[in-house]
């Protein structure tokens, strides 16, 4: 009895201690449409790619995105990111208790900023969220970055403006075309 009892403690005193949840500096106080929409300014100037997009794929090392709008940063309609989790030794895989967590099928925004690695990668504690019907934030960031649609697997196809010939409207990924210069 007496050795599982110490088999027992000695199990709970070796054991690894489990990952502290993530902590995120928030406030409680509501906030102004003005603040709000400094912070979201303030989000995408920090972030290396803002852009939203359904989850198509999901495994431990990578999520994969079929995006719909780009704000900010190298992204295409089929895009690739980190979910944060890294290998290690024997096949292991690390995780971290603020990497944001996507779920196959559901739609995002998301704001991603470089690891260590330079890997895109997204955290609980920034603007990355599920977009859900009643989401003020593509208004927000209609408000501080211009937004660009994409619907083809390479790229931009189109941007906020809608006539047809616009810059951009027509260009390949990643070129614009000069606005026309009148003539004298």
């Amino acid at each position: 009895m007496k050795r599982t009892i110490l088999i027992a403690l000695a199990i709970l005193l070796l054991r690894p201690a489990a990952a502290a949840a993530c902590m995120c500096a928030m406030s409680p106080e509501p906030k102004t449409p003005a603040q709000i929409t400094a912070e979201v300014k303030a989000a995408v100037e920090k972030a290396a790619a803002a852009f939203s997009g359904k989850v198509i794929g999901v495994d431990p090392l990578s999520v994969t995105f079929l995006v719909d709008n780009v704000w900010k940063g190298p992204v295409t309609r089929l895009f690739v990111m980190s979910t944060g989790a890294v290998a290690v030794a024997d096949g292991m895989i690390q995780t971290f208790s603020c990497d944001f967590s996507f779920v196959e099928g559901h739609t995002y925004i998301v704001f991603a900023s470089r690891n260590e690695a330079r890997a895109l990668r997204a955290t609980e504690c920034g603007f990355t969220a599920e977009l859900i019907a009643n989401n003020d934030t593509l208004e927000y960031l209609d408000r501080v970055a211009e937004r660009k649609v994409l619907s083809s697997p390479g790229g931009l196809v189109s941007d906020r403006s809608t006539q047809r010939g616009a810059p951009g409207r027509d260009s390949p990924p990643g070129r614009r075309q000069p606005a026309a210069r009148p003539r004298p």
